[in-house]
């Protein structure tokens, strides 16, 4: 089965409502840059609260996304502006920078 190539044009303050958007409450595999320039793949999940305090995060939304990784069953952060792509529900969403 071939999945199916969604291309996304928008800016990176807008990647993580994006991703929110159309991942919902599902698992997903996420491809990103790490703060160190490092790429990393993770299968994970949003909007997990088994296991926490209750608290919010420190983390600023609009830079960072909390995630439960399914691998290393533990919270990440996933660094929004380095969003590359993302598979969801049969898709694979690709952000990709205009220039004009």
């Amino acid at each position: 089965m071939k999945t199916e190539l969604v291309v996304v044009h928008a800016p990176d303050n807008t990647k993580g409502s994006y991703l929110k958007k159309v991942v919902g409450n599902t698992i997903f595999t996420v491809t990103f840059t790490k703060m160190n320039g490092e790429s990393r793949v993770m299968n994970c999940r949003l909007n997990v609260v088994k296991g926490t305090s209750g608290k919010s995060n420190h983390l600023k939304e609009d830079q960072f996304l909390t995630a439960y990784d399914i691998q290393k069953k533990g919270f990440r952060a996933i660094n929004v502006p380095g969003i590359c792509s993302f598979k969801s529900r049969g898709k694979k969403y690709q952000f990709i920078e205009e220039y004009l």
